[in-house]
Order: C-alpha cells, then sequence, then structure tokens
C-alpha cells in the first residue's frame, strides 16, 4: 500500500511540475541552460495551420542565444545574403516566457517583446505569440 501511495505521489509531483505545455516534465538542466545554443525554425503554425517558411520566402532562420543574455538572429530570404540581428533576451519570473528585443540597421534596439515558451527541452524549442486574431507558433529545434 505505501508503495501505490508513494508512486502516486511521485507521478502526480512529476506532472504538476512543468511549467511547459509540452513540456518537458522533468529536466535537470534550468532553462538558461537548454536555451543556450544555436536554433533553427523547423516549423512554423498560423492558427495551427502549417506555413512552409519557404512560402514565406525564407530559407534560413536561425537564433544563436548566449548565456549572458545576448545573441545574434539570422534570416536568409531565399536567394539572397543572410541578415544578421543582435539580439538581447531574458526570461520572466516564471521562466514561462521569453522577452527578446533587436538591434536594428541604426544601432537602436526595439523594445522587448515576449513570446510564450510552450517547450524547452534540450533539443526543441517551441514559442507561441498572439497577433491580433492570429496565433503564431514558431518550432525551433538545436543544431
Amino acid at each position: 500500500m505505501k508503495k501505490i501511495i508513494f508512486s502516486l505521489l511521485i507521478t502526480f509531483f512529476l506532472v504538476s511540475c512543468s511549467k511547459y505545455e509540452e513540456g518537458p516534465y522533468v529536466s535537470f538542466k534550468s532553462p538558461e541552460k537548454r536555451i543556450t545554443g544555436i536554433w533553427t525554425l523547423k516549423n512554423y503554425y498560423v492558427n495551427d495551420e502549417l506555413v512552409s517558411i519557404n512560402d514565406l520566402g525564407i530559407e534560413i532562420w536561425k537564433k544563436a542565444y548566449n548565456p549572458d543574455g545576448t545573441g545574434i538572429q539570422t534570416i536568409q530570404l531565399i536567394g539572397m545574403n543572410p541578415v544578421n540581428e543582435n539580439l538581447e533576451w531574458k526570461f520572466n519570473e516564471k521562466k514561462d516566457s521569453i522577452f527578446e528585443r533587436f538591434q536594428g540597421a541604426n544601432n537602436e534596439w526595439s523594445d522587448f517583446y515576449a513570446k510564450k515558451i510552450i517547450r524547452l527541452s534540450s533539443n526543441d524549442f517551441w514559442i507561441v505569440e498572439k497577433n491580433n486574431n492570429e496565433e503564431i507558433k514558431y518550432y525551433f529545434g538545436k543544431n
């Protein structure tokens, strides 16, 4: 009987631990360590409909997050040279959203804007934002 209660408590604890809708449910690495690295956009959804980034005219979309809260976003339009933008990032207090801002061509920084994190594992980084009547999901994979 004690084993059953213990198993139920462990299961409840593991299921309730996740701060992200899509997991992971347990991780021994901090969100800061999991996000550090280079991520490539794998899937892009608008209102749960998959949209090819090639249909958007994009060949490559990458983000590199450094541990110090800096990074670089690289977007390469089809047939063009890649464009790099410096970025700064930080988590909210609960670490279930990420705030990013970008340095424009005039070296001025944009305002920080938030995206909700729905999955952050060592190999998957999924975020969602809502604009007007659209919900956009970005599914990045680790390089």
